[in-house]
């Protein structure tokens, strides 16, 4: 018999942490699943992929294989069971049918409702928030220099202007203060926060496109994932990013509505992200506007193949 805790497994009395098992074969594997899968232009998709596939998913169905686990018994209860009761099923692994046991199976059906809420209180949450911050001063044309740099952490802000003063590069620091503080100046560059851009009026105008977007983002997912989580493995999935969702489509409209304004002066965009999903958004900047783009990586990363 095998007990299953949160973070760690119980078998033959030893403990097993579940992130012993991440080895090349499982990494390629998972590689596998994203060459043989179609995905659309979600913004979460390689983050899932990473994160929730690979680092959370498949990491259990391979320890689970490698201790040759056949009945098991839940000893928690959580959201995240749903990913272990799809990988009993789809293992043919036996799981008691306990206070656990039922108690996580009514949980997986409150996941639907409880991440469709998530969505929508985090939406008002962050559209009162970017209003009042646009409020401030207005900050839409104000751009120096050729090159803006696109920031949304301390680490990527050190990696990208030590980058960009080797090379005496001047330009525009285009910064998310909602992730991070700048408060030092930068010769040749100015520093502008993107949720100081967009003008209060213009924001009213267009919640509803951005309500819209986070609804699109929320479809991708459920849509694009069918391929490998079931129903409450992908509403779990949902439930995890769905503070994220507003934060990530307004982020998109306003480097679109910068860039737009700026396009005939910004001859190259610099960023320290490089799969996440303001990666994503900062490609689809560059690629729509035909703008040169340099990635400065800001830390250490698994070699593992994203989706095409």
């Amino acid at each position: 018999m095998t007990d299953i805790y949160k973070n760690k497994i119980f078998i033959n009395g030893e403990y097993f942490n579940f992130d012993i098992s991440l080895n090349k074969e499982l990494i390629n594997k998972v590689e596998g699943v994203n060459e043989n899968l179609t995905y659309s232009k979600g913004l979460f998709v390689n983050t899932i992929c990473f994160h929730q596939l690979l680092m959370n998913y498949e990491l259990k169905s391979n320890l689970f294989l490698e201790l040759n686990c056949k009945k098991v018994r839940l000893k928690y209860i959580g959201f995240s069971t749903s990913y272990l009761f799809e990988i009993f099923k789809r293992d043919k692994i036996i799981i008691v049918k306990d206070y656990y046991y039922f108690i996580n199976r009514i949980i997986h059906f409150l996941l639907i409702p409880i991440s469709l809420i998530k969505i929508i209180f985090y939406s008002i949450l962050s559209i009162f928030y970017v209003f009042f911050k646009s409020l401030k001063q207005n900050n839409s044309s104000i751009f120096y220099g050729e090159n803006l740099v696109l920031i949304h952490s301390n680490t990527a802000l050190n990696k990208c202007m030590k980058f960009c003063i080797s090379k005496n590069e001047k330009g525009t620091i285009l910064y998310d203060s909602h992730k991070l503080k700048i408060n030092k100046n930068y010769d040749n560059f100015t520093v502008i926060d993107l949720y100081k851009i967009v003008k209060s009026s213009h924001l009213i105008k267009v919640i509803p496109k951005l309500l819209k977007s986070v609804l699109k983002q929320t479809k991708l997912i459920y849509k694009e994932f069918k391929q490998i989580f079931g129903v409450f493995s992908r509403f779990y999935v949902i439930f995890i990013y769905a503070d994220r969702f507003f934060h990530s489509v307004y982020v998109s409209f306003v480097l679109d509505f910068f860039v737009k304004e700026n396009v005939k002066k910004i001859k190259k965009i610099i960023s320290g992200e490089k799969e996440s999903r303001f990666a994503i958004i900062e490609n689809n900047i560059i690629n729509k506007f035909k703008i040169e783009g340099v990635c400065i990586p800001h830390g250490l990363e698994y070699n593992f193949k994203y989706p095409k």
